[in-house]
């Protein structure tokens, strides 16, 4: 490991599901520079972690390292498995830049009191808080006066009007509007099409402008004035350990550490499902051992009846017959792609009421084999 010579320098990028946060972040490792080791660090609501599928890259291991906390447990008040996630990256890598992906169902105060407290204030130096707001959801009272959706935009340094490709300018027009209507202190809203453009293919091509997009990068957030540091627990002795709170020494067997998910033991199996609640979202998921494929038309047509179910959104990177399949579905808005390469098969949905698990997987499992 790197002897840490200065801070690293770490951004959060936050807002709701499916507002494009991946693809920003994707669009960011794009115009990384040349020689600096970048480290990302994805929480899902979910127990399955797909986002780190979606975002392959062949620079893994050398100068990118991608890392998930699955399970919506980033932003909870003890933080112990992001604690551990960022302890393991700087071990690992000990980055030159973190990026910081927080579930779109999380509460991002807390992980930002974490990156400001005793142990990794030394650590970690926080530049500008990223917020990605899909404009066309303001006219919708279930997101603008939801209380994640409101602190999302309030912690933000920086607004982006995402998707604005989509949108109408009467829709942009709403935004300041409803900004200043929950009292939100960011001053700098940014539009997406200033910065990065999305062609007839779905693929993102970037600006002139996305340099000034990345120089904000190093803007030091309103948030390290805004809050002093949190002390834990324990006394610090350096950058390999870290601080147990009480309540991580007693954990029953259901629970999932994050490092669980990456080496499943299948005793025989080829699939185990996994299922979350918060608040009122549902997630169900499932991860398909190695040998497993599917086939691409059959699996489609399972996808395809999501549109009809109470789906809010589905992730899934598949091993198909025909090559690793990257599915991204939200809104209504369904989006593949191709990946290099994975270990397994996972799928995720959430949903805003409760899914016919049986159901689903019946039909999941037909997919399996053949052509």
């Amino acid at each position: 490991m790197r002897i840490i010579t200065k801070p690293i320098k770490t951004n959060v990028i936050t807002g709701f599901l499916g507002v494009g946060k991946t693809t920003l972040i994707k669009q960011l490792l794009a115009q990384k520079p040349a020689g600096e080791r970048w480290a990302v660090l994805v929480n899902e609501f979910g127990q399955v972690g797909i986002d780190a599928g979606l975002l392959d890259s062949p620079q893994q291991h050398t100068e990118l390292l991608i890392k998930q906390v699955p399970g919506g447990c980033m932003c909870c008040a003890a933080g112990l498995p992001t604690k551990v996630a960022i302890n393991q990256i700087i071990q690992q890598l000990n980055p030159d830049r973190l990026l910081i992906e927080p579930t779109g169902l999380g509460h991002p105060k807390e992980i930002l009191r974490t990156l400001q407290n005793e142990y990794f204030k030394p650590i970690l130096s926080l530049g500008s808080v990223l917020t990605l707001i899909d404009a066309r959801k303001l006219a919708d009272s279930r997101y603008t006066q939801h209380d994640i959706y409101i602190e999302q935009a309030k912690v933000a340094d920086v607004i982006i009007a995402s998707k604005s490709h989509l949108c109408t300018l009467e829709q942009i027009d709403i935004l300041p509007q409803w900004l200043a209507d929950i009292e939100c202190a960011t001053t700098l809203v940014v539009d997406s099409a200033d910065y990065y453009q999305i062609n007839n293919q779905g693929h993102v091509e970037s600006t002139e402008k996305f340099a000034r997009l990345m120089n904000m990068l190093d803007t030091p957030s309103r948030f390290i004035a805004a809050a002093p540091a949190s002390r834990i627990l324990s006394t610090r002795h350096g950058v390999n350990s870290l601080p147990l709170t009480p309540d991580s020494l007693f954990k029953t067997a259901d629970d999932v550490i994050p490092s669980e998910l990456d080496e499943l033991d299948w005793k025989g199996q080829v699939y185990q499902q996994f299922s979350d609640k918060q608040g009122q979202f549902y997630s169900l998921g499932w991860i398909f051992a190695p040998q497993v494929s599917f086939g691409f038309d059959r699996l489609m047509v399972w996808v395809e009846q999501l549109r009809t179910l109470n789906v809010v959104r589905f992730k899934a990177v598949v091993i198909t017959y025909d090559g690793i399949l990257g599915i991204n579905y939200i809104d209504g808005e369904l989006q593949l792609s191709e990946i290099d390469d994975t270990l397994d098969s996972r799928m995720e949905l959430i949903g805003d009421t409760q899914l016919d698990a049986a159901k689903l997987e019946q039909d999941l499992l037909a997919c399996m084999g053949g052509h």
